[in-house]
């Protein structure tokens, strides 16, 4: 646990530089850049920390896929900002595609999701019963 706090500082720390860099130069837009990147490493770092601290096997295909979404999202996100005049619906329509692609590359089960939702409705009625 003291590898996963010492990243989290340290992802603290480049968020703050970042932004200090960044927001002068791009307002807004700079902070959603510093974010972006800073939760990128972090993330990453993370995920190196815990393979090593568990001594997990790299499921290659599942970072294939995961890399393919996050580009495929990130086009999503790009070409549905321009659809609609509403900001609302480009974003509705971004999230509808995202779950659709998430679906057809196989990273989103919907009967795992239900089988979820509805444990965690039995344990909740368990609970309150």
């Amino acid at each position: 646990m003291k590898h996963l706090n010492i990243i989290a500082l340290a992802g603290v720390m480049l968020n703050i530089v970042l932004n200090l860099i960044l927001i002068q130069y791009y307002q807004a837009f700079g902070a959603t850049i510093s974010t972006f990147i800073t939760q990128g490493i972090v993330t990453l770092l993370h995920i190196i920390a815990a393979y090593r601290i568990f001594q997990l096997a790299i499921n290659y295909r599942l970072i294939a896929l995961l890399v393919t979404y996050f580009a495929a999202v990130v086009a999503i996100a790009y070409i549905s900002k321009g659809l609609f005049e509403q900001w609302f619906i480009n974003f509705i329509v971004c999230i509808v595609l995202s779950l659709a692609m998430a679906t057809s590359i196989k990273l989103l089960n919907w009967q795992s999701v239900l089988t979820i939702i509805r444990s965690k409705q039995e344990d909740g009625e368990e609970r309150s019963g």
